[in-house]
């Protein structure tokens, strides 16, 4: 019998077949943010989405996919579970939300980034 890895609970560092694991993303309101994924900038406080990742490694490939505009933080010392928080300023609001849409499957790409970075505000 073969076991299958459960992303949101073992922490191991679990794959889809493209992009990675990113689940349950949702808007979060201000938060510290390196920038905004849309248009860059400086860190600052920001409208943010946090989403679960399966590990620290998991979530530093996701901030690269992001080029370093967004961050990785454990939820706790004692757990290989971490989360990924994505800024977007003021005039890229709608950008965010489309990027939470864009993630409802729980898989993020550099594609769905992409698209989420053109929507029209």
């Amino acid at each position: 019998m073969t076991t299958r890895t459960n992303p949101r609970r073992d922490g191991r560092d679990a794959r889809p077949k493209s992009g990675e694991y990113f689940r349950g993303c949702r808007v979060v309101g201000i938060t510290l943010t390196r920038g905004c994924f849309v248009c860059g900038g400086y860190a600052n406080f920001r409208s943010a989405a946090r989403a679960r990742v399966t590990c620290v490694n998991a979530g530093e490939r996701v901030v690269a996919l992001f080029d370093g505009a967004a961050r990785v933080s454990r939820n706790d010392p004692d757990s290989e579970a971490a989360q990924v928080t994505v800024g977007a300023c003021d005039k890229h609001l709608k950008n965010l939300a489309a990027l939470v849409r864009l993630t409802k499957n729980d898989i993020i790409t550099a594609r769905k980034i992409r698209r989420a970075q053109k929507a029209k505000p």
